[in-house]
């Protein structure tokens, strides 16, 4: 059964996400956006392929996002449109409050890294969570992606 949603999340979401949307005087645009969200300006869970990872996602239609360098307002416009958001766990995707329900999302974590929290917060809102797990390396938090891999389940997921 498909979630009781009004723009910005489910109504019985507690307000501030509707809060954000009124106050932006935003209103529900397509589900089109194909969002990469890089955390190369991070210090913790590095991609060591990620550069080669946004290659191959540029040519997949996607736009490459740091939302540590957009403005609130901007990062709230972004995923209310985003049809899929690929990202590495992280704090960015607390910004999947203001996806519009059957986003997809697919999270990138290290295999050593088991927190199933963007998990919850997707069946919450009722976004279609993917996990993908990238090979742990010598360095602590520091993986790689097996990148045809990842990038044939973002075709997959794309395309529903």
């Amino acid at each position: 059964m498909a979630a009781n949603w009004k723009f910005g999340g489910r109504q019985d979401n507690p307000g501030s996400t509707r809060r954000y949307i009124s106050e932006y005087e935003l209103t529900p645009p397509p589900k089109s956006r194909l969002l990469y969200i890089s955390r190369k300006r991070q210090k913790q869970r590095l991609m060591l392929n990620e550069e080669q990872l946004i290659e191959h996602l540029e040519h997949l239609g996607f736009e490459i996002i740091c939302p540590e360098l957009l403005p609130h307002k901007a990062q709230v416009a972004l995923f209310s449109a985003a049809k899929v958001v690929v990202a590495t766990t992280g704090a960015a995707l607390t910004n999947l409050l203001f996806c519009q329900p059957e986003c997809n999302v697919i999270e990138i974590r290290p295999e050593t890294y088991d927190y199933p929290l963007f998990l919850g917060l997707c069946k919450q809102m009722s976004l279609n969570h993917y996990h993908f797990s990238g090979s742990a390396t010598t360095g602590k938090d520091m993986f790689n992606v097996d990148i045809e891999k990842l990038c044939e389940l973002v075709r997959q997921v794309s395309t529903n």
